[in-house]
Parts: structure tokens; sequence; C-alpha cells
């Protein structure tokens, strides 16, 4: 019977690739919780990460418990490849946040090249609610802060190595949601039972999309709060800190068309260090110099 390892090179090849970039499929478990951390991080509370460990597994971990060989042919294809990262990430009642992450890459010393976060608006009613931007903010950036210290992962009992990623794409989907009525399928938004919150269970059988009109305000303003905190990333924002050191830039889209852009070497740049305080200076030196060693 033919197997993989009696197909031709090429084709193989052109195989583990597929199995490589492939979305993982969905675990038998389909609940959510917190995670369970070392420590406590902003807005974790709010947080619902999927509880089985298999929402967490690479595509590519089958073919590397395959074979010697089959694992020799898929680290170096992982090795020699551009690694990428999506999620999606669901805003429930503009209250909590339910991520899904469809393709994790194996854990690597290089920088990702790209994150692509696939952003949904989403409401239990086919009422509108009202945005409240800084929450859903300070919501996403303390689940992104969390996701750059430890990667992608169930629970954290201790510090791990992290990410770092090139290009951080933050890209808010519309395109189903026009009229406000969309009905979400469970594919689209999986693993809809809350441990601890079964009494909700009902609520998120049916979930909507947010009226299209929401979409220019959310995303400009999610542009407009992160430029201001990372403004402030040496006076009282850990989050920002942690963003200067591990990404290059942020891109915000609509529907995959990109809206505005920020490149985040910009506020570590010469030119611009150059002109504060001296103890700032040295504060965005040690920055500048911790993205140069992370690849950035």
């Amino acid at each position: 019977m033919p197997s993989l390892l009696t197909l031709p090179r090429e084709l193989r090849d052109e195989i583990i690739g597929l199995v490589v970039a492939s979305n993982i499929p969905l675990p038998a478990d389909r609940t959510r919780r917190r995670a369970r951390d070392y420590r406590v991080w902003s807005m974790d509370h709010v947080v619902f990460h999927p509880s089985s460990p298999a929402a967490y597994r690479p595509s590519s971990l089958s073919l590397l418990l395959t074979s010697k060989q089959i694992y020799a042919e898929t680290l170096s294809r992982l090795e020699q490849a551009e690694t990428d990262l999506e999620v999606d990430v669901a805003f429930l009642d503009m209250a909590w946040l339910w991520p899904t992450y469809r393709v994790i890459p194996p854990r690597t010393e290089r920088p990702l090249k790209r994150m692509d976060v696939n952003i949904s608006l989403v409401q239990s009613e086919e009422e509108a609610r009202t945005v409240r931007m800084r929450v859903t903010y300070d919501t996403f950036w303390g689940f992104a802060h969390r996701l750059l210290v430890v990667g992608p992962i169930r629970d954290a009992y201790k510090p791990k190595g992290g990410i770092c990623v090139k290009e951080l794409r933050l890209n808010l989907d519309m395109d189903k949601n026009r009229t406000g009525n969309y009905m979400f399928s469970e594919v689209e938004i999986p693993m809809r039972t809350v441990e601890g919150h079964a009494n909700l269970t009902e609520n998120h059988r049916w979930l909507f999309g947010s009226e299209a009109s929401v979409a220019e305000t959310w995303v400009k303003q999610l542009a407009t709060f992160t430029v201001e905190d990372i403004a402030l990333a040496r006076t009282w924002k850990p989050m920002a800190a942690m963003a200067l050191r591990r990404i290059g830039r942020v891109v915000f889209c609509i529907d995959g068309k990109e809206r505005s852009n920020l490149d985040l070497g910009d506020f570590v740049s010469e030119s611009h260090v150059e002109r504060l305080p001296s103890k700032d200076q040295i504060y965005y030196e040690n920055i500048r110099d911790s993205r140069k060693r992370n690849g950035l």
C-alpha cells in the first residue's frame, strides 16, 4: 500500500507544506475557561481560552511524530519557511474576549513573519450594544501582552520564551456583518460553553454581528489608543513596553484592506530618542537593543 514515504520527494514536500499551513482541527472538548498562569495579566478575567490542550497543537505535530525521515523533512521545511500565526478573536457583548487559534507554528527562536488577528464584534442579542472602545482596547492588548510573553498556550505555570513578530495584522472582519443581523455559525465562532458560566450557555447559541457603521470608528480608535499608549511606554504602560520589544509593525485593517499602519521601530529610532531627556534615552536605547536581538 502506498505511503507518504513512497511518494516522490517533490510531492511529499507539497503535502508537508499543506499540512504545516493547515488550520488546527477543532477539539472534541468545546469549552472555554480562564488561563491558570504563574501571574495575573491585565484584563485576563474577561479572556476565555479554549480548555482543550488539542486547541494549541501545531498542525505539523503529526508529521513530526511520524518517522525519522518525515520528521527531518518537516523540520527542514519549517526552518526554511517564514512562519505565521493566525488567531480569531471574538469580542462577545463588548465584554468578553474569546480567542480561537487557527494556525500555530512550532516554537522557534526566530521572529514570526506575521501574526494575523481576525477580530469579530459579536452580540448574544440582535439589539446593538454600546461599543465601549477603551474597554475592548484594554482587553485586546491585555490578551496580546500575554500572547507575546508566554505564546499560544492554555496555561503558563512558569515564565516562557514568548514570541516576537515582524508584523501584527489586526483585521476587523465586517464582510458578513453589514446589516448587524448576521448569525455566526459554530464553525466561525466555536467553543461557546464557558466553564463556571453554564447559566449563560443558552445565550451563546445564537451570536450576531455588529453594525458595519462601528467598523471605521472602532479601527480608528484602536489605532489612536495604540499610538497614545506606545508613547507612554516609559512611564506606566508595561504592555506598550513589551510591544516595543517584540513587534515590528502593527497594521490595522477592515475586511483585509489596510487602513493604517504603525512602525514601532520609529518610537525607538535614534532621531526620535535623541530629543528625549537623558534618562529616557537610556530606556529606549535598551529597547532598541532588545529589538535587534529579537530580529526586528
